[in-house]
Parts: C-alpha cells; structure tokens; sequence
C-alpha cells in the first residue's frame, strides 16, 4: 500500500530509474545534470516534468526509504546528496529524555 502510495505521488518510471542505480549515495550531484538524465531516458516527461517538481520526487524517494536528503548551492551549482540516516545513540547522561529541562 505504501509503495503504491509512492508511485502515485512520484511514477513508476522514477523508481525504475533511481532503483537501478542513476543516483548513488554519499555523493553530491548536481540537480541539473540528474534531471536532464532522467528526461532523456524518459523522453515522455519532457514535455510537462520542471526540475522542480524532479527534486520534490527525490525527496519523497528518500523519505519513503528512509534516507536522509541535503541539499545546497556551491560555485553556482545547485546539488543534492542522498545519505543513509544514522541513529545516533547519546552516551551523556545530560541528554537523558527524565533529565531533559533541567
């Protein structure tokens, strides 16, 4: 039912595309360069998908398979990067949930 709810929010070709590898993680790529890849192979999304609405796909991709999203602007590149989300367990007794307020 998730999944299903993810196609209809993004498209089945999307998920094709970003399961078989066309974005790694732990790399930043630029925006540009991922969505005119992806129009070319799916030369049908040409004429009405905007980068825009490409980025929103991405982020829901990583929100749904539990990745972490960032992005930002460098030497007038705008990029992304898809990160494997990372629990971090505190050891300081400070950041105890009964001490927190204090």
């Amino acid at each position: 039912l998730e999944n299903r709810k993810l196609i209809n929010e993004t498209s089945a070709e999307f998920l094709e595309w970003m399961g078989d590898g066309n974005i790694s993680e732990d790399h930043r790529h630029i925006k540009s360069i991922c969505f005119d890849n992806f129009v070319e192979e799916n030369k049908d999304f040409r004429s009405w998908l905007k980068s825009k609405r490409f980025n929103i796909w991405i982020q829901k991709y990583c929100q749904f398979h539990g990745k972490q999203y960032k992005e930002g602007n460098s030497q007038g590149q705008r990029w992304f990067e898809i990160t494997t989300q990372k629990k971090v367990v505190s050891t300081d007794i400070w950041d105890s949930p009964e001490l927190q307020g204090l």
